[in-house]
């Protein structure tokens, strides 16, 4: 499986694509919200999409979703943070945005297994950011939303966001393996092994 990332409007979240090179077929993890630019970048490189993961139920990293599920593509997210894509928590409000609510096609309750086509994703529950936060697991890769960044981890000051437990799943996703390659929901790329030294939720 191959991955391409692509920082998305409003607030740049990475939208990472996990793709077969065989088939062309991908999934999308946070979507973002410029499904249209998307759509023409993964035209360009003969890729469809077959679902859209959502990481959490915050607006920039789902508000290209909603006309991807027009298309027919299908959208997952853990339930606890499903209420949020209908507008309650988004937080296009507090941060003086408009979006397109709505209700996905699939929700789960990590930890759990999705299959999906020819896609085993493992959903692991990371709350703190917010009550339903997940990352999931793909090839190897660990796509981390907005629960953990390079040097850095997600805001917990927010609504539904809770410190001690944003700082569990911290030492949830340190017990993985260090060579794990991370793909965070802003930012740059880094490794479980690199933030289990130096991210600073350790000074805390």
């Amino acid at each position: 499986m191959k991955v391409i990332t692509y920082a998305l409007p409003p607030l740049g979240a990475n939208c990472h694509v996990v793709f077969d090179e065989n088939t062309k077929r991908a999934i999308a993890i946070d979507i973002g919200g410029d499904y249209g630019y998307l759509k023409s970048k993964l035209a360009s490189n003969g890729l469809q999409i077959i679902a859209a993961l959502l990481t959490h139920g915050h607006f920039d990293h789902f508000g290209g979703a909603y006309e991807a599920q027009l298309e027919g593509i299908p959208v997952y997210i853990d339930q606890r943070d499903s209420l949020k894509l209908g507008g309650k928590g988004s937080l296009a409000d507090h941060f003086g945005y408009e979006t397109n609510f709505f209700v996905p096609d699939y929700t789960f309750t990590a930890d759990c297994v999705l299959k999906i086509d020819d896609f085993e994703i493992k959903a692991i529950h990371t709350p703190g950011h917010t009550s339903g936060s997940c990352c999931f697991m793909i090839d190897g890769k660990l796509f981390s939303g907005d629960t953990l960044f390079f040097m850095s981890f997600g805001r917990t000051d927010l609504y539904d966001g809770k410190f001690s437990a944003l700082k569990d799943s911290l030492k949830k996703l340190f017990e993985l393996s260090g060579t794990t390659k991370v793909y965070p929901g802003h930012g740059e790329n880094t490794t479980i092994a690199y933030e289990r030294e130096f991210n600073p939720i350790n000074d805390y």
